[in-house]
């Protein structure tokens, strides 16, 4: 899979997220967990990161199994966006 270097830092953004809700919660986070924790992590980021992109890079880590979570229907994601996975 090629990225750029924004999508490089959403999914390693993503990815630690991840990771780090697992040890401290010692399970498998849900994706919106993630969601939020990158949506937080980032919050001062200029530009700030996309609701949308962000969102969908933890959905298609999951779908790439990159990405151990729970499924979430909370996740701000449109349905057309999801039809594009």
């Amino acid at each position: 899979m090629r990225l750029n270097t924004k999508q490089d830092e959403v999914v390693a953004t993503v990815l630690f997220a991840a990771k780090s809700l697992q040890k401290a919660k010692g399970d498998e986070p849900s994706e919106r967990d993630v969601f939020d924790a990158v949506m937080q992590w980032k919050q001062r980021r200029r530009p700030p990161l996309g609701e949308l992109e962000t969102a969908l890079a933890v959905r298609n880590l999951a779908a790439l199994k990159w990405l151990q979570v729970k499924p979430s229907r909370n996740l701000p994601l449109a349905d057309e966006a999801t039809l594009d996975v």
